[in-house]
C-alpha cells in the first residue's frame, strides 16, 4: 500500500491527495447501528487504498447518530471548501429530526461537510455540520427536507460554492405560507443567501407545492434549480427550472438572461419581495 500524501495534490474528487481520482458511493437506505433507512456513504479510493464508510455513527461527524429514516447520502457533491487542496464532501441528510430541549421538527434535515485529509475523506478536520438555520438565513421547520438536493463546485472567479435544495420550506408570500413551495440555500466564499421563488427576478410566484429546490446542477458560471411541482396556467405540476449565475449582484445570485423556464413559463415582470431573511 502506498504511503498516506503529505500534501493533497487538488485532483478532482481526490479526496486523500494522492493524485487519483475517488469515488463515493451512496445508499442512503443502509441499516447503521440498528437504524433501517439511516443511511451512509463508501469511499472507494483508487489505487491500493481500501475502501470506507462514513455513516453518523463515524466519528468527527457532530452530535447526530443514526436514526430510522434519516437517509443520510441522500444526496452529495464535492469541492474544495477549505482550500487545503483536498477534495471535500457535502452530503445531505434530508429526513433528520433536528430540534433540541425534547421537541423534535421531523424531516427538516441536515448538512455535513467532511473534509478530505492525507489519511482520508472524514480522517482529518472534524467534519462541518449545519442545518437550515445555521448554514443560511431561514429557520428550520418540519418537512423542509434541507439537503435533500445538492449542487458543488468552483466558480470561474475560482471560488467555491455550494447549493442546497430544501424543497419542503415553507414561503411566506405577501402575508401568506406556502407549504412545500421550496428554497435553495445558496454559499460561495463567506457568502450565503437564501433563494426562493419570491426572491427579485425569479420567473413565476410562489405555490404550494412547487418544490423548488428539488433538484439542482451546475457548471463555473451558472447553477441551475429544478421545480417539478410548479403549475403553469392550467396543467399542475408541469415543472421548470431557473438558471442563476454566480456573479453575485448585491449578494444574491442573478437569474441568467437566457435562464431555461417550462414550456409556457412567463418571465416575472413584476417580482415581490421576499419576506423573512431572503436573498434581496
Amino acid at each position: 500500500m502506498p504511503a498516506a500524501a503529505a500534501a493533497c495534490a487538488g485532483v478532482g474528487s481526490d479526496y486523500n491527495g494522492d493524485g487519483l481520482i475517488d469515488n463515493v458511493v451512496t445508499d442512503p437506505q443502509a441499516t447503521v447501528s440498528g437504524a433501517k433507512e439511516a443511511g451512509l456513504i463508501r469511499v472507494i479510493y483508487a489505487g491500493d487504498v481500501p475502501a470506507t464508510e462514513i455513516s453518523q455513527a463515524s466519528p468527527n461527524m457532530g452530535a447526530v447518530a443514526p436514526e430510522q429514516g434519516d437517509r443520510f447520502g441522500s444526496a452529495i457533491a464535492w469541492t474544495d471548501f477549505n482550500g487545503d487542496g483536498c477534495t471535500d464532501l457535502a452530503v445531505g441528510t434530508p429526513r433528520e429530526d433536528t430540534g433540541d430541549g425534547g421537541t423534535a421538527i421531523k424531516d427538516a434535515g441536515i448538512l455535513h461537510i467532511i473534509y478530505g485529509s492525507p489519511s482520508g475523506l472524514g480522517a482529518g478536520q472534524a467534519s462541518a455540520l449545519y442545518n437550515q438555520a445555521t448554514f443560511s438565513p431561514g429557520t428550520s421547520e418540519a418537512g423542509d427536507l434541507f439537503g435533500y438536493a445538492l449542487q458543488a463546485g468552483t466558480t470561474a472567479s475560482g471560488q467555491p460554492y455550494l447549493a442546497v435544495g430544501a424543497p419542503g420550506e415553507n414561503v411566506a408570500a405577501d402575508g401568506v405560507g406556502h407549504p412545500g413551495a421550496g428554497a435553495v440555500a445558496y454559499m460561495q466564499g463567506g457568502t450565503t443567501v437564501t433563494i426562493t421563488q419570491d426572491s427579485p427576478g425569479v420567473p413565476e410566484g410562489v405555490e404550494s407545492g412547487d418544490q423548488f429546490g428539488a433538484a439542482l446542477a451546475g457548471t463555473n458560471r451558472y447553477f441551475a434549480v429544478g421545480e417539478p411541482g410548479e403549475t403553469l396556467e392550467d396543467a399542475a405540476a408541469t415543472g421548470g427550472v431557473t438558471i442563476f449565475s454566480h456573479t453575485l449582484t448585491e449578494a444574491c445570485p442573478p437569474r441568467s438572461p437566457g435562464s431555461t423556464r417550462a414550456k409556457g413559463s412567463p418571465a416575472s415582470s413584476n417580482p415581490v419581495t421576499a419576506s423573512g431573511p431572503r436573498c434581496r
